[in-house]
């Protein structure tokens, strides 16, 4: 077992082993899809009654439990944790592993949600009323979804919330690291989808048509260049193309495909440069094919962009729980993470607590159906969470 550096929540740490390790290895064999997360969130609104914890719905699958502070401070602190699992098939290799076919625990979601109500029942226990403020204890539904964040906001039980958390279990960090950075953090993504509508006909008589197909691939040629010439070298962007779809005849030309692809940014200014080449890129090519295309967006995430002064008290926290010789300063994550939906709400801090260890194959990558941690980092992301709270508020 990892030792927790901090004696003053060592103890209380571990007496919450069992329990947090039996409700992580519970959620992992019962995971439920972004936004439909009942069975889940019926089993966080029992603990957290179980523990006198007052909680309130955040969206129908989102739940808040409240730890009461000086009722005379309005500094509201959201500690969050996401609940949802993934449309993956679990190897039946683990004795806790998935009961729901097709669905996985494959991001460590399962121990976010079991780590939080671990340290918000430590919270209460140890720290109701000696705090000047009031601490959310958010179990968010759907952040695979990247609709997940959105939902919570638009309930509207966010408001006055001076500071959010949050924390992610990560592979890539041995077991016995945490780290953190300020400033920009993990990358915003988009979702889009490119329709080329041309003139179908027969493949022997190609100047009868307009072939979408052509000008779908010059299309896709084309977009590589937005990250060569329209953003900064200085800069970190991501244009991915996933898929084209069109055609299914040897000597028939197709009316129209369709290009799905994803955008990476680093800021609001740079998502919009992005949108605006691929959509001149797409109509100004097809054009040039005798072909039109028309681009649509399907979604999209902020990109996150952490808090210096509340980065800080992040570092304090983890040097306090791992040590100076396993904190890390973390690079900027090419990934995306629906929790930056909350900077525009106030100042947000984040962190990763290390779970790879490969001498028992807890070594594979998030989203893999092979993913899995060691669980000796619950320990330390329950401690972190609560030395996070310690540091914010001076106890």
């Amino acid at each position: 077992m990892i030792e927790i550096k901090d004696n003053s929540i060592k103890d209380l740490v571990r007496d919450k082993h069992e329990y947090t390790l039996n409700l992580r290895r519970h959620f992992h064999a019962h995971p439920e899809i972004g936004l439909k997360e009942f069975e889940t969130a019926k089993r966080i609104r029992e603990e957290l009654t179980n523990a006198g914890i007052t909680w309130i719905e955040a969206s129908k699958t989102g739940t808040i439990g409240i730890i009461e502070g000086d009722e005379n401070s309005d500094n509201m602190l959201v500690l969050r944790g996401d609940i949802d699992a993934l449309n993956v098939n679990e190897p039946k290799t683990l004795e806790f592993c998935s009961q729901n076919e097709g669905l996985m625990h494959a991001c460590a979601h399962d121990a976010h949600t079991a780590t939080l109500l671990s340290a918000g029942i430590i919270l209460k226990e140890q720290f109701e009323h000696k705090f000047p403020g009031k601490i959310y204890l958010l179990f968010q539904p759907g952040e695979e979804t990247a609709a997940g964040a959105k939902t919570v906001i638009d309930s509207g039980v966010l408001n006055n919330v001076k500071a959010f958390y949050g924390q992610h279990i990560w592979a890539p960090y041995d077991i016995g690291e945490a780290g953190t950075k300020s400033g920009p953090f993990m990358t915003g993504a988009r979702i889009f989808n490119i329709d080329v509508i041309g003139k179908g006909g027969h493949g022997s008589m190609l100047e009868t048509t307009n072939n979408p197909l052509v000008a779908a691939s010059a299309i896709v040629l084309a977009l590589q260049t937005i990250t060569s010439n329209n953003v900064s070298a200085m800069d970190s962007a991501v244009v991915c193309v996933g898929g084209i779809n069109g055609g299914n005849q040897f000597n028939a030309i197709c009316d129209d495909c369709k290009i799905i692809g994803t955008t990476r940014f680093t800021s609001k200014q740079m998502d919009e440069t992005m949108c605006k080449r691929i959509e001149e890129i797409s109509e100004n090519t097809a054009k040039a094919y005798g072909c039109k295309a028309n681009v649509e967006y399907k979604g999209s995430i902020s990109a996150l962009r952490t808090d210096d002064k509340l980065t800080e008290v992040v570092t304090r926290a983890f040097k306090k729980v791992v040590g100076e010789d396993k904190f890390v300063e973390s690079d900027l994550i090419m990934g995306s993470e629906d929790f930056a939906e909350y900077c525009d709400i106030a100042p947000c801090a984040y962190g990763f607590i290390g779970c790879r260890n490969d001498a028992i194959g807890a070594n594979k990558a998030h989203h893999s159906s092979e993913f899995m941690i060691d669980e000796d980092c619950l320990d330390i992301a329950v401690a972190a969470y609560v030395e996070f709270v310690k540091e914010y508020f001076n106890i």
